[in-house]
């Protein structure tokens, strides 16, 4: 047995239904005839809130008056009140909370976040950054798919020692919605931030701020060669970031030449340990990523 519709306060106030009919004529919307009501100044017309306004000119027995043609967005149906359909098309997604606290902290190499450098008409480059060593990445794209930007990741990461593939921190768009190959192909975990959050995968934001020096939101890829990108990341990877200069300072050393950004202490404390095997994990990061710049045996970095 079906509900019988009871009749809304509107229609029930021939008063108010006139009232609220002649101001929606007049191009006021809901809000300003609800305000207006509020002040008391009409005599004789009760007051109702916006709400009810809008669910009486969307009533069935209103159909055929058609008062939507008023409003301002001229909608013939009603939209849901509080909400749209979400965009996020990204499955399976880790939030960035879930993070181990060694990758929060940057106490371990391997952890990496991710990001684009849109150029003019929509061109990227993909950019990695390292959140131990400060270590970037950066690889041209010619679209901006999902399809081409894990083949990128995939082909960069697949030259990493595996000690270098701990997980990759991502933000919401599309173009990382391929993510789980990552996971399936390389066993690295993949995380993401929070909506509207960039902070929170700061270090490439930085490296993207430092990229721009070179690569304005203007520059024209088609002009730029790999090599030159290639030119860029070994340009900023030696400058000593904020993390470097505060491990510099509780490690100072007497003879440290400042030409020398990349010491052998510089290096140890960077990579976190004392023995060789993520020194040489990080060399061979930088060898294998970068082939224009090398480690000479004292740890510094030059170009080839």
């Amino acid at each position: 047995m079906l509900r019988r519709q009871r009749k809304a306060t509107i229609e029930t106030d021939a008063k108010l239904a006139a009232y609220v009919t002649d101001r929606l004529s007049e191009g006021w919307t809901p809000e300003q005839i609800a305000g207006r009501l509020r002040l008391g100044i009409e005599r004789g017309v009760r007051a109702v809130c916006a709400e009810t306004i809008y669910g009486w000119i969307y009533r069935a027995g209103q159909k055929t008056e058609r008062l939507w043609r008023c409003l301002t967005r001229r909608h013939a149906r009603r939209r849901k009140r509080h909400g749209r359909t979400s965009r996020d098309t990204i499955a399976e997604k880790t939030h960035i909370s879930q993070r181990s606290e060694d990758a929060g902290a940057r106490a371990t190499v391997g952890h990496w976040e991710a990001d684009l450098v849109i150029c003019r008409r929509s061109r990227p480059v993909l950019v990695l950054h390292e959140r131990k060593t400060r270590i970037t990445l950066m690889s041209r794209l010619a679209g901006k798919t999902a399809a081409e930007t894990i083949a990128a990741m995939t082909a960069a990461f697949r030259r990493l020692d595996p000690r270098m593939r701990g997980s990759v921190t991502f933000d919401n768009d599309t173009c990382f919605a391929r993510h789980m190959l990552l996971r399936g192909m390389l066993s690295a975990t993949t995380y993401f931030c929070d909506a509207y959050a960039s902070w929170q995968k700061g270090g490439v934001e930085n490296a993207n701020g430092r990229i721009r020096r070179w690569l304005p939101r203007g520059a024209d890829l088609d002009e730029i060669s790999e090599a030159d990108i290639q030119e860029i990341a070994m340009t900023i990877n030696p400058l000593p970031g904020r993390g470097f200069m505060e491990t510099s300072r509780r490690s100072p050393r007497a003879n440290a030449s400042p030409t020398d950004p990349l010491s052998r202490r510089s290096c140890r404390s960077l990579a976190g340990t004392s023995g060789s095997a993520l020194l040489d994990a990080l060399r061979f990061a930088l060898e294998s990523t970068l082939p224009i710049v090398t480690c000479s045996p004292g740890w510094g970095c030059q170009r080839t």
